[in-house]
């Protein structure tokens, strides 16, 4: 196939617009369609030589791997044994342990399949100091060519050529309708999904099959022109909110398309074919391993973002690549001329065992965890203990419409008389740590029946709004109906009630009474509704007040105090949750003035003071790993034992 530089030069646009994005320039947005470019490109390119392959009946698909793991392989392991190198030294046991199932996962060309299932939302702060997150992309591509060679020649076989381009866009369109499915569903589980970008390939594939057309120069000019200015509008136009993948995703895709296409007719445009975006687009491959590693690396190390440092990581990435480039890509070409079976032995087996033994060793010894000393191990388990992980089914029940039994929720002592329910979602829940202290001080014993995204409001339905999709939430009202039903059956020294409640006052959250009133005023009144529905089934009432979130530093900031950088600040601005609207700090204070039963605790006193809080007490973190508004199980005891020592026990009867 004759070389085309232009192809170079929207390989440079691509990359530069996930770097730019990637380093947070924020007039770039939208900087993640170029992997969608990426996208577009390779099904045109791989395709045009699958086809060129079956016509001349020289179709081989150990020849097509060969030569796919000769144009991969030799970049991806040398980009994953230096990560894996910097992953080994500063790493703690858990996270390493994570960075190893996401080595394997890379290597089997399946890393979107753990992303998806493991690290979430592409777009979410917590995936920042993911180092292989972006392999995701090329999980895909390799999984579409698993098939796309065989249903290509299936084709070539059943189908008669002119009716190939009606073909691949029946296989466009079906793509495109399961992506648009998929994001009704769960939009940041099907950004990853292998089905859902095939229509992006497969629009790359088109080209292949479009018939030549007599175009002028002056057309094919004004229409690559159009779509270049398209793509640079898309990187800066699409933002975080946008709904993408699925039909979004068919503006880069066409314009890339077009710029494919009609780039035959017109090879001169001097943004596409000038030395410098050939150059560019010819590390670009090693360009895109390299960058994100970097980039994840000093989120770790939590390096202070400004042009600077932007500066220096970009043109380490570029050096890294262009070394990647000139001494192991272009001399990786000559292993072409050995056999397919030797090229997959060596080029892909063999790292891929070194691969597994590192896994095994790396699981049998639970990470390494003796490359720390002992506080830095206690620290990495406290992030790990999540509450609703301790205590089993006493979070969620065994269905929203069946509540656990009591002997399986025991809080304080094991005894016949149970003292005090606590009610509330995974806030309340993630408070059960400090509450087991309280109740072991008096020797009470607590139930807890809570279910994550569900604080008791008797009466309301809940729906929430996600990528422009609102859906409700119908475990909330069957769990609260449940409750209301419980407490007119049971009596209770005490009832706790405590949850996320800036959650339900969220602009994305929508509460529904039947009284056509507005969500704010449906929470205050279901609120007060919650609390008398508890007076009735208990002599007193407690509100637990929900801790502030982390801003501006990390659940694990203590722990990389010790292993990292010792002069990081884990402190934050004091921004409470429960008092960002007045009306509910309102209706906080007045409520003992309203209801003798009601007690009001606020926990966060024992970590914060009037400007700020911290994230850790006695080098004990407090949240969950990767979590900015969930304590984690030990950081709630520690926050019931020094509530004890200062303040005395709220469980005591006054």
């Amino acid at each position: 196939m004759n070389y085309r530089p232009d192809i170079d030069g929207l390989r440079a646009i691509a990359v530069l617009l996930v770097v730019f994005q990637h380093l947070g320039f924020q007039f770039l947005s939208g900087g993640f369609i170029g992997v969608d470019v990426f996208f577009v490109i390779s099904g045109f390119l791989i395709t045009k030589i699958l086809y060129q392959d079956i016509q001349q009946e020289k179709y081989s698909l150990g020849h097509f791997y060969k030569k796919r793991i000769v144009r991969l392989a030799p970049a991806l392991f040398s980009v994953l044994v230096v990560t894996t190198l910097c992953a080994f030294s500063i790493f703690t046991p858990h996270d390493l342990l994570d960075y190893i199932e996401s080595l394997l996962y890379s290597t089997l060309f399946t890393a979107n399949i753990y992303m998806r299932q493991n690290a979430g939302d592409y777009f979410s702060p917590i995936v920042e100091e993911v180092p292989l997150l972006h392999l995701w992309s090329l999980g895909v591509e390799e999984q579409f060519y698993i098939f796309w060679p065989l249903i290509l020649l299936f084709a070539f076989k059943y189908i008669r050529k002119n009716y190939f381009v009606s073909f691949v866009i029946v296989l466009i369109l079906a793509s495109l309708a399961f992506a648009e499915y998929s994001m009704t569903k769960n939009a940041a589980k099907a950004y990853y999904k292998m089905p859902v970008r095939a229509f992006e390939l497969l629009i790359g594939s088109l080209i292949v099959f479009m018939p030549q057309i007599k175009v002028k120069v002056t057309l094919a000019r004004l229409l690559v022109w159009v779509s270049i200015l398209t793509l640079i509008v898309c990187g800066i136009l699409f933002g975080l909110g946008i709904k993408f993948p699925g039909l979004s995703a068919l503006i880069p895709c066409i314009a890339t398309a077009l710029i494919i296409y009609f780039g035959q007719y017109y090879q001169n445009n001097f943004i596409l074919n000038n030395p410098t975006s050939i150059w560019f687009g010819k590390i670009s491959y090693p360009l895109y391993l390299w960058h994100w590693p970097i980039i994840a690396f000093c989120n770790v190390y939590a390096i202070q973002w400004n042009i600077t440092t932007r500066g220096v990581v970009f043109t380490a990435s570029i050096l890294a690549a262009f070394l990647t480039y000139k001494f192991i890509e272009i001399p990786a070409k000559t292993l072409l001329k050995y056999p397919a079976r030797r090229i997959v032995k060596i080029g892909y087996l063999m790292p891929l065992g070194v691969v597994l033994l590192i896994s095994l060793s790396t699981y049998l010894s639970k990470g390494f965890p003796n490359r720390f000393d002992q506080v830095v191990q206690e620290q990495d388990q406290a992030l790990q203990m999540f509450a609703h992980r301790i205590r089993g089914v006493c979070e969620g029940g065994p269905s929203p419409d069946q509540l656990p039994l009591s002997d399986q929720c025991v809080l304080g002592v094991k005894k016949d008389q149970i003292d005090f329910l606590v009610l509330g979602d995974s806030h309340a829940s993630a408070y059960t740590g400090m509450l087991d202290v309280w109740a072991k001080d008096q020797k009470l014993r607590g139930y807890d029946i809570t279910q994550g995204g569900t604080f008791y409001m008797p009466g309301v339905v809940f729906s929430e709004t996600k990528n422009s999709i609102e859906k409700i939430e119908n475990k909330f009202k069957t769990r609260n109906d449940l409750l209301t039903q419980f407490l007119t059956q049971h009596q209770f020294q005490t009832i706790v009630l405590s949850g996320y409640y800036n959650l339900y006052l969220k602009d994305t959250v929508k509460l529904d009474d039947g009284t056509k009133r507005d969500s704010e005023t449906i929470f205050f009144a279901a609120f007060d509704q919650a609390i008398q529905n508890a007076i009735q089934a208990s002599e007193r009432v407690i509100i637990l007040l929900d801790v502030p979130q982390l801003e501006n530093t990390s659940s694990n900031c203590i722990m990389k105090k010790h292993t990292i950088r010792s002069d990081l600040d884990c402190h934050f601005k004091r921004k409470d949750i429960d008092i960002m609207n007045k009306k509910f700090i309102q209706f906080i204070h007045q409520l003992p003035e309203r209801y003798a039963q009601v007690k009001v605790i606020d926990p966060k006193k024992v970590f914060c003071n009037d400007i700020q809080c911290t994230s850790y007490i006695k080098n004990v973190p407090l949240y969950r790993d990767k979590d900015s508004n969930h304590l984690n199980y030990r950081g709630s005891q520690e926050i019931g034992t020094i509530y004890l020592e200062r303040f005395g026990n709220p469980l005591v009867y006054d």
